[in-house]
């Protein structure tokens, strides 16, 4: 009987284990194609000259910032609750990238 609970156990912990490990590398692929997308839209405002010098720095370091973040977080993989920090995040600068690029603002 021992014996019988010791192996469930053991299946059950396995079962996590891997679901997380599933988990986090599927949202790691999205979130590297996202921030990749993010990044060439703050390229191709700087190149139009949607973007000022200045805006292009603070979108510039808040994608740097959430990187980084990602990158710190994914080593033991994503956890729900840090998926939705990075989504929260992403979706802040993604809004943060269509209104700049649309204000009156442009590089001369």
């Amino acid at each position: 009987m021992k014996k019988f609970v010791m192996l469930l156990v053991v299946a059950a912990v396995m079962v996590m284990v891997a679901g997380s490990v599933v988990y986090a590398g599927h949202s790691g692929k999205e979130v590297r194609e996202r921030l990749d997308n993010m990044q060439t839209r703050i390229d191709r405002g700087i190149a139009s000259g949607e973007l000022t010098r200045h805006e292009s720095e603070r979108l510039q370091g808040e994608l740097n910032r959430i990187r980084h973040e990602f990158e710190e977080m994914k080593w033991d993989g994503l956890s729900p609750r840090e998926r939705r920090k990075l989504e929260k995040d992403m979706d802040r600068l993604d809004k943060d990238i269509l209104r700049k690029k649309h204000n009156e603002r442009k590089a001369y």
